[in-house]
């Protein structure tokens, strides 16, 4: 009856160990996950109530709808009079 008391015991005594081995590693593991998390600013909150813009035009009021586009206001849209050839070519290189 002796033996089998110090093998009970034995056991409880490694069960134990474990259970704690595992919660000291989880504790640690949750700590460093703390330290990883972002943190961000609290949130800035613009009010656009005000009716009136200060400022000065460097241009004269409707100049900008009236007048001719210069050769860099273009640059965005390039107008291709040959697309239907591009592609073809273009579908012909892959291919190949």
């Amino acid at each position: 009856m002796g033996k089998k008391i110090f093998w009970y015991l034995l056991s409880m005594m490694f069960l134990f160990i474990i259970i704690w081995l595992i919660g000291k590693f989880e504790s640690d593991l949750i700590a460093q996950k703390k330290q990883r998390s972002i943190r961000y600013k609290k949130k800035t909150i613009m009010s656009f109530d005000d009716k009136y813009i200060e400022g000065e035009g460097t241009s004269p009021f409707g100049s900008i709808i009236l007048t001719r586009k210069t050769k860099r206001d273009q640059g965005l849209i390039k107008i291709r009079k040959h697309w239907r050839k591009e592609i073809v070519r273009s579908a012909n290189l892959i291919t190949n």
